[in-house]
């Protein structure tokens, strides 16, 4: 059987996120968000489990959780945005990349409430030394445990040719993506992938230059897709994006990446209704950049996982 208390390592505000802070807004619907990196080693331990609601007392959740991507082997560290919720979400950190499909059997649950995931090494950090093995890092949200448009399958560790054949899979099963990250840690990319019930029309692409990502949102855009997700990764030293594409709706919506902060921009789309959806850090050689994805959110109930 898995056990709880390795799966959910801490909330957020339990694990000290609340002083190491870099970031702080108040979204239009009252929903306050804040957004961080930090390491690895200063924030993750394995909480007992009568310490894994404190956070309740600030009321701070991850909602997402994305290893800050860099070329060059690091140390591990990690972006993640945070909002106040009614209802917690928890971290998890160092889980066996087999485990999944158990977790599926034994905590379906907990499965169906994955709402983010990532590669870490379980030693030396984000690029690992040979002695490493890949591990996974995300967030389990329970305000979607056991409800409606939870996860039905995970994929791990995939190769570019064998993430665009789940995703082939995926539209033969009626399926739908909803999350990707990508790392490096057995030196080619790899993919990590969050599946649906399909809810919403959408599109998948990888290996994206940054110079054609206008082109392509533009593209999108004139078929009625946002961006619903963009994962930065590095493909043979060159920097790629995976990128996720749903229908918009009635909602607006805007994708920068290369910003220094998100800071002057997020002040600007907040005072117009927006809200941040996601903020990822990359490094460009020595510079720390961000891709983050605003929706306007007014009137509407964040749910930063689903974008609805």
């Amino acid at each position: 059987m898995i056990s709880r208390r390795r799966l959910i390592a801490s909330s957020a505000a339990a694990a000290g996120l609340g002083p190491v802070l870099a970031g702080t807004a108040r979204a239009a619907t009252g929903i306050e968000q804040r957004w961080s990196t930090e390491s690895v080693a200063g924030i993750f331990y394995l909480a007992q489990e009568e310490e894994l609601d404190r956070s309740a007392e600030t009321g701070l959740f991850a909602s997402t959780l994305d290893p800050v991507v860099s070329l060059k082997p690091s140390p591990l560290s990690f972006a993640t945005l945070i909002e106040s919720r009614i209802t917690p979400a928890k971290i998890f950190y160092d889980f066996p990349t087999d485990l999944f499909d158990d977790l599926r059997i034994e905590q379906p649950d907990f499965f169906g409430a994955l709402r983010s995931l990532g590669g870490c090494g379980s030693v030396g950090g984000y690029s690992v030394s040979s002695a490493g093995e890949r591990s996974m890092m995300g967030v389990v949200d329970l305000a979607n445990a056991g409800g409606p448009g939870g996860v039905v399958k995970v994929t791990v560790a995939e190769t570019s040719v064998q993430y665009q054949a789940s995703l082939n899979r995926a539209v033969r099963d009626d399926l739908e993506p909803v999350w990707v990250q990508v790392d490096n840690i057995e030196g080619g990319p790899r993919f990590h992938t969050l599946y649906r019930e399909r809810i919403d029309v959408w599109e998948a692409r990888h290996g994206v230059r940054s110079e054609d990502l206008t082109a392509l949102t533009a593209a999108g855009s004139a078929k009625g897709f946002r961006v619903a997700r963009l994962a930065p990764y590095y493909d043979g030293g060159a920097l790629r994006f995976a990128v996720l594409l749903r229908s918009a709706g009635n909602l607006a919506w805007q994708s920068r990446i290369g910003l220094k902060s998100p800071d002057a921009l997020d002040a600007d789309f907040r005072a117009k209704g927006y809200s941040l959806l996601q903020a990822t850090r990359y490094m460009a050689g020595s510079q720390p950049l961000w891709a983050c994805l605003w929706q306007n959110q007014t009137g509407v109930k964040p749910n930063l996982f689903w974008g609805v």
